[in-house]
């Protein structure tokens, strides 16, 4: 059973940390993208990669997890009798210290994979603020702790994409039995969004954060051939933006969810989200989407299909129904590595990618979309 969330470590925030910790860390955040590319060509030329990182690389997202660990592990030296704030850094960066903090979270019922995931990011923060120090063992106890982890197989989930826009297109339908003047409820509302973000989602599988957060006329927008989708390479977990076209078969959703059911979830909030929160009218979050995505897809399969699994998904699809296009593969997911001939490569083949699967999605499809 979990430790309820009142035994938990407190997290510093980073106006509390060591004067030194505090140094290192803005200063890490601050280098300039040309700064941070010289050092990295001269750490090339000298086969040494790791000693020049730092987190202004890292995603937003990335910075907040190191900040949240960072802060915590303090609180827990605190807590020990262990932190001396005069200290530099480095003085922390002990390994039995850090041991002892990820023991404490196995004392108050962290799950292993929690525990990993604290281990990792306090190695990647010592990585970019302390580059001498070595984090090869707390990596490796880091990827322990994470095998440790209890998953659940996903294999058994991994359904054809076709199955996933049949249910959303039943859920729109559902939601759509009504006289066209009527107002819809906020069940039907909610239903008729979850169905268009289902049957969405299983065509252009892109992640669920970049997702929740497209904006109507700026990252979402309506053009002469239909809706589009455009985020911006530093929107992106792999820095490759996405510049792809809607289903054409989804026009017509879109425009029905837009001018009648999106107003019922809005409750008058002045707000620019294409997916509305039925409880609150602002912006559905991404943890939102997760929730609505597994419930629906648990009542219609028996087990559920989070929004990450339909990357899955869309590739193993897209392998088994054309092995010879297996390239196209990381175009259509985004995929990228620190090449830069790579990345561009990548961003370029992801429209292709997403036509071309959705040549394969509609060729086996038989299911048309008929609004009442």
């Amino acid at each position: 059973m979990s430790t309820p969330a009142t035994d938990m470590i407190r997290i510093k925030l980073p106006s509390e940390w060591p004067e030194d910790d505090k140094r290192r860390w803005f200063s890490s955040c601050s280098v300039s993208p040309a700064s941070f590319l010289m050092k990295f060509k001269k750490s090339a030329q000298d086969g040494v990669l790791n000693s020049n990182k730092q987190a202004v690389t890292y995603e937003h997202k990335t910075r907040v997890n190191l900040i949240e660990a960072w802060g915590q592990y303090l609180q827990h030296l605190s807590d020990s009798g262990c932190l001396n704030p005069n200290e530099p850094t480095e003085a922390r960066a002990i390994p039995d210290l850090i041991f002892a903090y990820l023991k404490k979270l196995e004392e108050l019922g962290r799950a292993p994979q929690t525990i990993g995931g604290r281990a990792s990011a306090v190695s990647m923060f010592l990585s970019v603020t302390c580059p001498s120090i070595d984090t090869t063992n707390l990596r490796k106890i880091a990827w322990m702790f994470k095998q440790a982890a209890p998953m659940g197989s996903k294999s058994g989930r991994v359904i054809a994409p076709t199955l996933l826009i049949d249910l959303g297109i039943k859920l729109i339908s559902d939601a759509a039995l009504q006289p066209a003047e009527e107002t819809p409820s906020t069940g039907k509302a909610t239903r008729f969004r979850d169905g268009l973000m289902i049957a969405l989602l299983a065509q252009r599988p892109i992640r669920r954060d970049n997702f929740s957060c497209l904006q109507i006329g700026s990252s979402f927008t309506k053009e002469p051939g239909g809706y589009a989708i455009h985020l911006k390479a530093e929107q992106v977990k792999t820095d490759c933006a996405i510049d792809v076209p809607c289903p054409i078969a989804l026009t017509a959703t879109l425009d029905r969810y837009l001018n009648v059911y999106r107003p019922t979830l809005l409750k008058a909030s002045p707000t620019d989200a294409l997916w509305v929160s039925s409880e609150t009218g602002r912006q559905l979050t991404p943890m939102g989407i997760y929730q609505a995505v597994c419930k629906r897809t648990r009542q219609e399969f028996g087990f559920h299909v989070n929004p990450h699994l339909f990357r899955d998904c869309a590739a193993t699809f897209m392998h088994q129904q054309s092995p010879e296009l297996a390239w196209m593969i990381a175009g259509l997911l985004g995929h990228s590595n620190l090449a830069t001939a790579r990345k561009y490569y990548i961003q370029g083949q992801s429209k292709a990618s997403h036509d071309r699967y959705q040549d394969l999605v509609s060729g086996l499809r038989t299911t048309e979309l008929r609004l009442a």
